[in-house]
């Protein structure tokens, strides 16, 4: 079985010494991890090879974006992350969103390849994904009658004309949300066939009893 070890984020005083690591939102992952030229990222700190002494990473101020899990073990047992006592850090394991461009009345950004946005924070505020229709529902024009319903649920639907657009934009990434009784399903769009308005999921609804 593998070393269980306790990571723990504490506030304190800085208490500069040999056996400190430094990271900060603003330094480089290609500095020495000094109080003067800090890493900027937990992942570069916890890569930095150890002696068997204590070692204390602070972290500064400001948001830490962890795209990865962050693995210790056994040669992790001296080590502490700590808050340097001047603001709050916050590791978070969403993706900074950079180099945003106006386009008229809206603003636009590249994602990075593989990756799928189902929420967006601005300043720390959540903001509402755009949906259609702004208010209400649409509902299910048909279902699949030959598919066992009952224990697969659905994986595709009709729909009436106009409600999906088999020309939308990125249409992969749009997720159709289907209410059922006690249940709300959220399915990304597989594919739509314009012709006979209907549209096939990645995934399906759950089964009976809750199915449409």
């Amino acid at each position: 079985m593998g070393a269980v070890m306790l990571l723990t984020l504490i506030a304190a005083s800085i208490a500069g010494s040999a056996s400190d690591i430094f990271v900060a939102p603003n330094g480089s992952d290609q500095g020495n991890g000094s109080k003067a030229a800090p890493f900027r990222t937990l992942e570069r700190a916890l890569a930095v090879p150890r002696s068997e002494k204590p070692l204390t990473i602070w972290l500064r101020a400001g948001e830490y974006f962890v795209r990865k899990p962050l693995h210790v073990a056994s040669a992790d047992s001296n080590l502490s992350i700590v808050a340097d006592g001047k603001g709050l850090p916050v590791l978070s394991g969403g993706i900074l969103i950079e180099g945003w461009k106006k386009q008229g009345a809206v603003w636009t950004a590249t994602v990075p390849d593989g990756v799928n946005v189902n929420q967006v924070f601005v300043n720390g505020v959540r903001y509402r994904r755009p949906r259609f229709p702004e208010s209400g529902y649409f509902n299910v024009r048909e279902i699949d009658a030959s598919a066992d319903r009952a224990k697969n649920g659905e994986k595709s639907i009709g729909f009436r004309a106009g409600d999906i657009d088999a020309s939308w934009h990125d249409l992969n990434a749009i997720e159709v949300l289907v209410f059922q009784n006690w249940t709300i399903t959220r399915l990304p769009i597989a594919k739509v066939d314009a012709a006979k308005n209907w549209v096939e999921f990645t995934g399906a609804t759950i089964g009976a009893p809750w199915a449409l």
